[in-house]
């Protein structure tokens, strides 16, 4: 698990401050990637927010907006379009 616990508007001071961990930087995934063997161009993200999506691309990996439903479907439909050059 990867977290930051950082936010411009946080309510507790010492954790009151930009980073670069919180979407839409790309920092936690850039530390995953980092951390484990990860393929960026065969990686995908799907996220619920465009924060998300946004985090993704500027970590080089393509993001596919969920919006609800079943997340089981949803997720093989990324898969094919992704596989299909859609990213």
């Amino acid at each position: 698990f990867y977290f930051s616990p950082f936010h411009e508007d946080g309510e507790i001071e010492r954790y009151r401050k930009d980073s670069f961990d919180r979407k839409p930087k790309p920092g936690m995934l850039l530390s995953a990637m980092g951390d484990f063997p990860v393929n960026r161009e065969m990686s995908f993200l799907i996220g619920d927010k465009q924060t998300d999506l946004d985090a993704a691309h500027a970590a080089g990996v393509g993001g596919f907006l969920f919006k609800g439903g079943n997340v089981h479907k949803f997720a093989e439909w990324a898969l094919a379009s992704f596989n299909e050059g859609s990213r």
